[in-house]
């Protein structure tokens, strides 16, 4: 489902939003565009942060998909403490 309509029907602070934006700045970041990938990671994991918590494994994926798109731009000393959190994904 498109951000647009998320944001619309379940609003900003909601996981599924937070899970487009997240697959956006997937397609984004495979596509080298690193830059414009990492806003849309960053309010992922805020948003994650927010109504899952620390500990959901959403949130951890967020933080890897921070971690990951840093690396990808070389920013590799920030990454590093990103990445150390647990994955889900296979």
């Amino acid at each position: 489902m498109p951000i647009a309509i998320r944001l619309k029907v379940l609003g900003e602070q909601h996981p599924h939003t937070a899970n487009s934006y997240h697959n956006v700045a997937a397609c984004l970041d495979r596509q080298g565009k690193h830059r414009e990938a990492m806003p849309l990671f960053r309010r992922a994991l805020a948003i994650c942060l927010k109504v899952l918590g620390e500990q959901h494994p959403d949130t951890a994926d967020s933080y890897n998909g921070v971690a990951a798109c840093l690396d990808r731009q070389g920013k590799h000393r920030e990454a590093m403490p990103l990445s150390a959190v647990p994955s889900t994904s296979a």
